[in-house]
């Protein structure tokens, strides 16, 4: 993981040189609670998906194309 400890560095120059140094501490304990394995390029994953449709329909594509899935609408009966 050779870029986990680059990104602090790099978001505080960020932070400071548009003067939000105060935001360092925010931002270095977001990235802090960010799990390991979200900085590695797993073979495993293959894409995202952002969706808030409720009646949505069709084929749709991950955030960055290399994946697909099909939606259909699927109601549950209240009790």
């Amino acid at each position: 993981m050779p870029c986990r400890p680059l990104v602090p560095a790099i978001a505080a120059v960020l932070l400071t040189v548009t003067d939000q140094g105060a935001c360092v501490p925010l931002v270095n304990a977001v990235l802090d609670a960010t799990p390991d394995d979200w900085w590695t390029d797993d073979p495993d994953y293959v894409d995202n998906w952002y969706t808030l449709a409720r009646t949505d329909n069709g084929t749709r594509h991950g955030a960055r194309g290399n994946g697909w899935m099909t939606l259909e609408p699927y109601f549950v009966q209240e009790l």
